[in-house]
């Protein structure tokens, strides 16, 4: 699996591997398992 998510992130472009990280780690819980989050959840850890 964590090859699959470093294409993801190489698939950004290099200008938004922060991003892409960040967007990542937030869509992942303690258990590295993805929780159940809505837009506007996110949106609190993300000024876009």
């Amino acid at each position: 699996m964590g090859r699959f998510l470093e294409d993801v992130v190489k698939d950004c472009g290099s200008e938004n591997e922060r991003f892409a990280k960040l967007a990542l780690y937030l869509l992942t819980d303690e258990n590295n398992t993805r929780p159940l989050k809505t837009r506007s959840e996110l949106k609190e850890f993300i000024d876009i």
